[in-house]
């Protein structure tokens, strides 16, 4: 048999119980959100610092740079990137708001460019540099145009508006840390 409670009791019980539930509600919700902005940093992500202090992190075979609120993506971690000789005197401004050229047999190395400091100029397209047997328009070094060479070593340099980026993704990912300043 249950003990006979009078109505005081019942309603001191009742506000005891919402107490308790608030107090449980709002500490999900709290610790909810703290560790949400926490979650980013799990065991799979190698934190590491560029030269020049912003975060380079290695996400799986890809290193993510946030710069400027957006997220970059690059093949090749910044140290091994720094070993390859980068001879340009040109930044990020360089690029912005104007029309981005870009010369490259390799798919992947246009769209390693492109979809980096692409996202920073008017457009970008595919183009030629000199004379062209394909359907795309040819540039000289008078335009803001990048052409990349398969070659066996590794370099980067500039001749005009040019950028020459001679070697594999190693190559065109120091060019783009060069421009964006992390190296």
């Amino acid at each position: 048999m249950q003990k006979i409670r009078t109505k005081e009791e019942i309603d001191l019980r009742e506000q005891k119980n919402k107490r308790i539930f608030s107090i449980i509600m709002l500490s999900i919700l709290l610790l909810g959100t703290v560790g949400y902005g926490f979650s980013f940093y799990t065991s799979d992500i190698n934190q590491s610092e560029s030269p020049q202090n912003s975060s380079v992190i290695n996400v799986g075979n890809q290193w993510l740079v946030q710069l400027g609120g957006q997220n970059l993506y690059f093949s090749t971690d910044p140290k091994t990137a720094k070993e390859i000789p980068v001879e340009i005197n040109t930044d990020l401004n360089s690029y912005y708001s104007k029309p981005l050229y870009i010369s490259s047999e390799s798919q992947e190395i246009a769209y390693e460019i492109s979809s980096t400091l692409g996202r920073y100029a008017s457009r970008n397209q595919p183009a030629c540099y000199g004379n062209c047997t394909e359907n795309l328009p040819e540039k000289s070094c008078d335009d803001n145009l990048i052409v990349w060479k398969k070659a066996e070593n590794n370099r980067v340099y500039q001749n005009s508006s040019c950028i020459f980026i001679e070697g594999d993704m190693k190559a065109a990912d120091a060019f783009l840390y060069k421009v964006f300043g992390i190296n």
